[in-house]
């Protein structure tokens, strides 16, 4: 019975241990800002106005020379414009594309002007591009 007790008390004290790495690790991701770090190749921020998002793009030298953007919107929501204007939208799915060639370095925006007012919260992004460096696929994952 004093041997049960031994494994079952190790095996607690190991969850315990695990539970907190896991909430850690949850702590440190969770504080990390939506944007790329300092260092990438590319940074970006999202913001939501009323009927209006920006996204503020910059890319630095040597910059990614084409970038694929997925702007996700409630359903059914209309896009009454869109500068640079979009690859391909899907409003039942709530989800336009932008796909952006010749990037060069410095920052540009990405305007969308919407319909009807949006919940911010109901609103992600995210921007795709081949790192010239590595020539790894990189993802941006953006929220207002």
């Amino acid at each position: 019975m004093k041997k049960h007790l031994e494994n079952h008390a190790a095996i607690t004290a190991g969850k315990i241990f695990f539970l907190v790495l896991l909430a850690c690790y949850a702590i440190i991701f969770a504080s990390q800002p939506s944007r790329a770090q300092a260092g990438e190749r590319v940074s970006a921020t999202c913001t939501v106005k009323e009927r209006l998002i920006v996204l503020r793009i910059e890319v630095s030298s040597p910059g990614p020379e084409t970038m694929i953007i997925t702007q996700r919107l409630p359903g059914d929501t209309a896009i009454v414009k869109a500068e640079p204007g979009y690859s391909s939208y899907h409003p039942s799915k709530g989800k336009a594309k932008w796909l952006l060639k010749d990037i060069r370095p410095g920052v540009f925006e990405v305007k969308i002007e919407l319909s009807s007012m949006v919940d911010p919260g109901a609103v992600s992004t995210v921007i795709a591009y081949k790192d010239p460096a590595t020539g790894k696929l990189k993802r941006i994952r953006l929220r207002p």
